[in-house]
């Protein structure tokens, strides 16, 4: 896959993210997915090579029809949202195999605000051919995760105790362009706290060719349990630690969005 140079981010609006940590600011308008071609997502993509935009809500109810939220839609506790341009010489199928790439992401990190350091967010990871995190599978293809349907991977979050199930959910979408939702299908818990209960913790991903080597990243992460406020920093984090994935980057070469 060819070598990726990816946006890192902005300040945020909500809550201005900068390494000197967290300050309030006026509420900004509800997040918008790119959900068309030519759409202004909110926040806006960030400048290319530059930080991607970041905003953060607390106790929002994300629109359903007509706002492709899809599963997120409803009720939330937290809602962050990342938003970046980046350049990039290859194809769709590029950036889709490297979302299929379930096995890859053992090792991931992210900065912990709780312990001021980077560590390892996961430990394991595989793809599933059903919703069994037994069933194990090569990881997913390019043509797989372009084609709309749900699928399965089970990961081992360094965060929580043992394996864990997750759907991960292609929509229709258009030639240049890829949204994906990713849901736990299985209590989050660490040993006998329960962390999150199903369909709790949801992930929302697109990515869209803007023209010429420039692409655009629109990722957001919500938790409905009220359990999360306080841990935005975290969610932001965990949000970063994917994209810099997604632009084959290691999550730790560059500053942490959140401190």
């Amino acid at each position: 896959m060819p070598s990726l140079r990816p946006a890192l981010l902005l300040p945020l609006l909500l809550a201005v993210v900068t390494p000197a940590g967290v300050s309030a600011a006026a509420e900004p308008p509800l997040p918008q997915p790119p959900c068309a071609a030519g759409d202004t997502p909110f926040p806006a993509y960030a400048a290319p090579d530059a930080p991607p935009a970041v905003a953060t809500w607390r106790d929002l109810v994300l629109p359903g029809e007509g706002a492709c939220f899809g599963q997120l839609a409803g009720p939330t506790a937290v809602v962050v949202a990342l938003a970046g341009r980046f350049r990039f010489g290859g194809s769709l199928d590029d950036l889709a195999a490297r979302i299929g790439a379930i096995s890859k992401t053992a090792g991931l990190r992210y900065w912990s605000t709780g312990e001021q350091k980077w560590r390892r967010l996961i430990s394991e990871a595989w793809a599933l051919s059903g919703p069994e995190v037994a069933a194990r599978r090569q990881d997913f293809t390019a043509a797989e995760i372009r084609t709309p349907g749900r699928r399965y991977f089970a990961q081992n979050d360094t965060r929580s105790t043992g394996a864990n199930l997750y759907s991960l959910i292609t929509r229709p979408s258009a030639p240049d362009r890829l949204a994906v939702e990713i849901a736990n299908e299985s209590p989050l818990s660490l040993s006998l706290l329960r962390l999150f209960d199903e369909a709790e913790l949801l992930s929302l991903v697109m990515v869209e060719h803007l023209g010429g080597d420039l692409w655009g990243y629109y990722g957001v992460m919500a938790a409905r349990d009220s359990a999360a406020e306080g841990y935005e920093k975290s969610l932001v984090n965990r949000a970063a630690a994917f994209q810099r994935f997604l632009l084959e980057r290691p999550g730790d070469d560059a500053p942490p969005l959140a401190k």
